[in-house]
Formats: C-alpha cells, structure tokens, sequence
C-alpha cells in the first residue's frame, strides 16, 4: 500500500473571510471552488468549519470535536519577500514577526489568518543560497549554517546561476 500526501485542508470559520485573505492578500489562485470547500493551486483547500465538522464528526458529541481541533502553521515562499512583507503586514493585529533571519539563515516573517492559523513566508532555499555566497559564505560553511547536506547546497547554488 502506498500513502501519499495530497494536500492540506484548513477549517475556516468564515469562508468569504478566508478567501479574501488568501486570494487578495496572499494571491492564491482558486483551482476548484465548492462553495463550503475551495481547493487552491498551491496544493492547500480552505473548507467552512461548522459544515467540515458537520461531515467529519458526523456522530461526535460537540465537546469532543472542540478539543480535537489542532494548530498549525501554513508555509509559503516569495522571492520578493521584502514586498510580500509589505503587502502583509498592513493589518498589525495579524502580525507575529516582522522579516527575520531564522537560526538555519532561511529569512521569514509570520501573520496569522483570520482564523488565527500561523502562516510563514520565508524566501525559497535557493534564494537563502545566493544571498550567503553573496555574503561571501564558503558551501561548507553555507551547509552548516542551514543544516543542509553540501552536495545540496552546491546544487541550490548552480540553479540559481
């Protein structure tokens, strides 16, 4: 048996609300739109909360599903990340941290979305690659630094030539 992962699928409290904010705010193209459920094509599906658990815990006392919902962080890339932050940082409630270095030297900001869900936009690997050879990083001291195999970086670092 093979298992492969597919997508990832969010509960949303507000379905317009939600679209709003990853297709304005965040330019996620809808791939599918099945009104309570709207697949994008970034490989992640925002479905209505109240009509998810409806099917999901068909037969579950409501207690119980309030408790088995889980947190998570949705994590997305921008070679332009300076204008990303720009564009998504313009509700200040929403932000968790501005642009920052992460110890592996990957650089990110997070917001949360109207549900409170955590969303990362860092800059792709590759992108982190050029800017440290730009630094004058040596591939070894780039793959320590990332925690990355060398034979990786060394890779990441001729795509991007």
């Amino acid at each position: 048996m093979n298992i492969k992962f597919s997508s990832s699928v969010i509960l949303v409290k507000n379905i317009v609300t939600s679209r709003e904010f990853y297709e304005e705010l965040l330019g996620q193209t809808v791939m599918m739109d099945n009104g309570p459920n709207v697949i994008y094509e970034g490989g992640f599906s925002i479905w209505q909360r109240d009509a998810a658990l409806g099917i999901i815990f068909e037969d579950t006392p409501k207690s119980n599903i309030e408790n088995a919902l889980p947190a998570f962080e949705l994590y997305f890339e921008s070679s332009s990340l300076e204008q990303a932050w720009k564009r998504c940082s313009i509700n200040p409630e929403r932000v968790i941290h501005t642009i920052m270095e992460h110890p592996w030297g990957q650089q990110g900001f997070r917001i949360y979305d109207p549900d409170g869900f955590i969303i990362e936009v860092s800059e792709p690997l590759p992108v982190m690659v050029q800017r440290f050879i730009k630094e004058g990083y040596s591939m070894a001291q780039i793959a320590e630094k990332s925690g990355m195999p060398e034979s990786l970086v060394c890779f990441m670092a001729e795509q991007s030539d």
